[in-house]
């Protein structure tokens, strides 16, 4: 059989790129980006292990350090792809990141994960803990390579009935699940023997009882289903958990937005809309007020014979309460701190709100001042709309998130002054088309409006030499006319 020229040259690039491959990934690039980390393993698809040396052989299911080529490789793709900043190390987007959020988020990255999350004992505590969240620490693509899962629980029959599931049988989590009889803190045998440990709690008092045993592990996720009591001791709370275990994870979800209200209607619980989970860090973050803030409290009068103005819309979002989202995205959220180095010593409030549509969020670029919420889920949509996972999109959020956001925003705002003054007086009838400028030189208006002239000379040089071509035609077509009389 005959192999055409082109063909072989595909084969020979592909068996090239098959030996050159490591055994890291970087799981999810934007459109048109080549990944530089290929690997073949299903269960480090994302992930990378700090604790061993670079470019060594990693027991983690083939997990490496990623090496300072590999991260210049990906800055490269930052800078060729056009994300992120110049690697001119001046901090400013060449692009306004609120028009187009996708040329400030880089190129998806590997994760950072804990230590010891392989062939060791995980500890799961707590009354709301639900099958959902025992098939997450023994997912295949998590970075859980949990040997054993102890389940703590006052009625043990009753959790190993819920546990036996079609799921739980096919995915080997019956093989690695033990049950112990006890509350939220487990006993001191199964404490000795596991290095993770994640704890649902429900009262100010479990949490304090927790907090002594904080210590005995290396890796600590606490879900605190808080109560209006218990507001005024979350900071002690936290401190006292972290000073136990620096390496602790405390995720805060108020009790009344995870339970059901008996009154609410069936058909407006399924007309809610789309909610997105809301999470910032306790006391660097901004929380979502119960109404939203409008923009404008008072429309100016109208004159008389003039038709009243239309109150200004606000773009502000508003609580959802939605608790069975809530329920399930918190839940997530704890078990990603479990198993991410960003997670280790954050202590997070969790919130529930509505996703707003791209022309709302479009409507960002003509205010000074965005909101916090806003911009936080700007960035989130634009993170997955890159192809983030979501260990490397809550990875992202708790190193930089919305702050460095605003940095970008604030950096690109002083480069190009002349950016919000084009936005506030564009036209109205553009069908919401918004023109920012950009730091390049080729944006500049006044280069532009020397091109604008540029081309209008071009124009009138050509209609001058079209009318003199055009009478040049006419005087030959009437000397001709004479001559043939």
């Amino acid at each position: 059989m005959k192999i055409s020229n082109s063909a072989a040259l595909f084969l020979a690039s592909s068996a090239a790129l098959a030996t050159t491959s490591t055994n890291v990934n970087v799981s999810a690039f934007a459109p048109l980006a080549v990944n530089p980390l290929k690997t073949t393993s299903s269960t480090a698809r994302f992930f990378f292990d700090t604790t061993k040396g670079e470019g060594s052989e990693s027991a983690d299911g083939g997990k490496k350090q990623v090496t300072e080529d590999q991260k210049m490789q990906l800055k490269r793709m930052n800078y060729n792809f056009n994300r992120g900043v110049s690697e001119g190390g001046d901090d400013v987007p060449r692009v306004n990141p609120l028009r187009d959020i996708q040329s400030y988020v880089p190129v998806a990255e590997p994760v950072a994960i804990r230590n010891n999350l392989k062939g060791n004992t995980c500890i799961v505590s707590g009354a709301r803990a639900t099958p959902e969240l025992f098939y997450l620490l023994n997912s295949e693509d998590s970075a859980f390579e949990f040997g054993k899962i102890v389940s703590i629980s006052e009625d043990v029959s009753k959790t190993k009935k819920q546990l036996l599931t079609r799921t739980a049988r096919y995915t080997g989590l019956l093989s690695k699940l033990a049950h112990e009889e006890g509350s939220v803190v487990p006993p001191s045998s199964v404490l000795e023997e596991a290095s993770s440990w994640i704890a649902l709690v429900d009262s100010v008092q479990d949490l304090q009882t927790l907090i002594p045993s904080a210590s005995q592990v290396e890796n600590l996720s606490v879900l605190f289903f808080s109560t209006p009591d218990a507001e005024l001791k979350l900071e002690q709370l936290s401190n006292d958990l972290m000073a136990a275990n620096p390496n602790a994870s405390l995720v805060l979800v108020p009790q009344a937005d995870v339970e059901v209200d008996p009154n609410e209607d069936p058909l407006e619980a399924e007309a809610r809309p789309v909610t997105v989970m809301y999470y910032y860090e306790q006391g660097n973050g901004e929380p979502l007020e119960a109404t939203a803030k409008e923009q404008a409290t008072t429309a100016p009068a109208a004159a008389e014979g003039e038709e009243e103005a239309e109150a200004p819309k606000s773009f502000e979002p508003t609580l959802i309460h939605d608790p069975t989202f809530l329920d399930v995205e918190a839940k997530r959220l704890a078990i990603e701190c479990l198993q991410l180095q960003a997670g280790q010593g954050k202590t997070l409030r969790v919130q529930c709100m509505e996703k707003k549509s791209v022309f709302d969020l479009m409507q960002l670029i003509k205010q000074e001042e965005p909101s916090v919420q806003n911009l936080f889920t700007k960035l989130i949509l634009g993170l997955r709309e890159a192809g983030y996972e979501r260990s490397q999109e809550m990875a992202y959020m708790m190193t930089k998130g919305v702050e460095h956001l605003q940095s970008s925003v604030t950096a690109f705002s002083e480069a190009n002054p002349n950016a919000a003054k084009r936005v506030a007086e564009q036209d109205k009838g553009t069908d919401g088309e918004v023109i920012t400028t950009t730091n390049a030189w080729w944006e500049d208006p006044e280069f532009q409006e020397l091109v604008k002239e540029s081309s209008l000379r071009k124009e009138d040089m050509k209609q001058l030499e079209g009318e003199s071509s055009s009478g040049d035609n006419v005087a030959a077509v009437s000397d001709g006319a004479q001559a043939m009389q």
